[in-house]
């Protein structure tokens, strides 16, 4: 499956919003679709909305209107009237005080739009409270049961007003970190790396550092051995910026103490576990900083190292290699820094 299908059917929250614009339009509703700068991919965005209603036998087709190609200048509804309705029904219309041309688009039977779902896009920031003021009118004098045009207005901004049947959603209202956390887990899913906690890290990475932006997300996550290797030039290629160093070590630090940490914890407690009868004996065992250990769950990694040097346990060469890698790799994490992809290569590829 795509990446931008995965985004709009799999994952729950950008599925919800294209479910709750599809149940409004087929309960002849309008909508306005707030925040659609930072909608991605967008025209599957549409696509997925097409294919609902035609499931649900919507009995409308989606005409589309290109907002930039309406002269500025003109009333929304002289706009309509001067497209969409014929000559002979256009010369019907008769200027009178409280009689709009909206108001009677909406008393045609013959208005071109009347059995069309119209979906408007790219509005221009100056001409939002135009559209706003159209939308707003229509609805109010909309009657029940009449058939006439159901709107879909895409505004680039958070649209906070409300519109008597209309719906308002908008789209940065719907969508959380948690949601591209999932959007990376499920394309790493589709990866050809095997090692599934290589994957699942690179998500991790990926979702904290696509500044909620799905597209972002897809590029970093279209190399999964570079985003963890390469980092910050993934990131400047994504974003045409740098990351700061700082904030760099702070994202991958983050990943590391969900990833890499609790396999460092499971391997301590192994080796507690394993060589526990030869440990046991140097308690209560006192730390270089005078503390006094009781318990051998209260072990961790440098104390059991120190032990086992200072006491000759029988260990193989490769256990101890090992044991020193997860001490330093849980020391670098202990101190607030991320430890060396070296480290986290070891670890990652060797846990079972």
């Amino acid at each position: 499956m795509d990446n931008s299908k995965i985004w709009w059917k799999m994952i729950n929250n950008p599925r919800r919003l294209v479910s709750n614009i599809c149940k409004a339009l087929l309960e002849e509703k309008s909508v306005i679709i707030g925040d659609c700068n930072f909608l991605p991919f967008h025209d599957d965005f549409k696509k997925s909305i097409e294919d609902k209603l035609s499931k649900a036998n919507a009995r409308r087709s989606i005409n589309y209107l290109n907002a930039n190609n309406i002269d500025s200048s003109i009333n929304i509804e002289d706009f309509f009237f001067e497209n969409y309705c014929s000559i002979d029904t256009q010369r019907k219309y008769f200027p009178k005080k409280g009689y709009s041309k909206t108001q009677f688009l909406l008393e045609q039977k013959d208005f071109l739009l009347n059995d069309k779902f119209v979906w408007v896009s790219n509005i221009d920031s100056n001409a939002v409270s135009k559209w706003a003021d159209f939308i707003s009118k229509y609805c109010r004098l909309q009657k029940t049961n009449n058939l006439c045009a159901v709107f879909v207005i895409e505004f680039n901004s958070n649209f906070t007003g409300k519109i008597k049947n209309c719906i308002v959603e908008n789209y940065k209202s719907y969508v959380s970190e948690y949601d591209y956390y999932i959007y990376s887990m499920l394309m790493s899913a589709n990866s050809d790396i095997d090692n599934k906690r290589i994957t699942n890290y690179a998500a991790e990475i990926s979702s904290m550092l696509c500044a909620n932006n799905a597209e972002y997300c897809e590029f970093l996550m279209s190399d999964i051995y570079r985003i963890i290797n390469d980092t910050a030039n993934v990131y400047s290629e994504c974003m045409d910026r740098n990351i700061q160093e700082s904030e760099l070590n702070a994202v991958i630090w983050n990943a590391q103490i969900k990833h890499l940490f609790p396999i460092i914890e499971s391997y301590r407690r192994d080796i507690v576990e394993k060589y526990g009868e030869f440990l046991k004996v140097y308690l209560p065992y006192k730390t270089n900083y005078g503390v006094i250990i009781n318990e051998l769950s209260e072990l961790d990694l440098c104390n059991i190292l120190d032990i086992m040097k200072k006491y000759s346990i029988n260990i193989t060469k490769d256990e101890l290699n090992k044991l020193h890698l997860y001490k330093d790799a849980r020391n670098d994490l202990a101190h607030l820094k991320p430890t060396n992809n070296k480290n986290l290569f070891d670890i990652l590829d060797n846990f079972i």
